[in-house]
């Protein structure tokens, strides 16, 4: 399912660039708890951990293991 947000590197690190939605047009877990408010907000930690200075395929990962393990970003 994943967290439906798109994001790029900017700035040395990665940014949030906008929500996805389902085929259907519903939100998806990012949009539906806010997990970021703004676009070109830069992710700064995923579960606690600092993602400052780490690359666009260092952090993705962690991304999909929050979602995969249910856990706050």
């Amino acid at each position: 399912m994943g967290l439906m947000l798109n994001v790029g590197e900017a700035s040395g690190g990665v940014a949030f660039l906008g929500y996805r939605q389902f085929q259907d047009g519903s939100k998806g877990p990012a949009e539906m708890n806010n997990l970021i408010r703004q676009k070109g907000d830069v992710i700064i930690a995923v579960n606690g951990q600092s993602t400052v200075g780490r690359s666009f395929k260092e952090v993705i990962p962690k991304l999909v293991e929050a979602h995969m393990g249910s856990e706050p970003l």
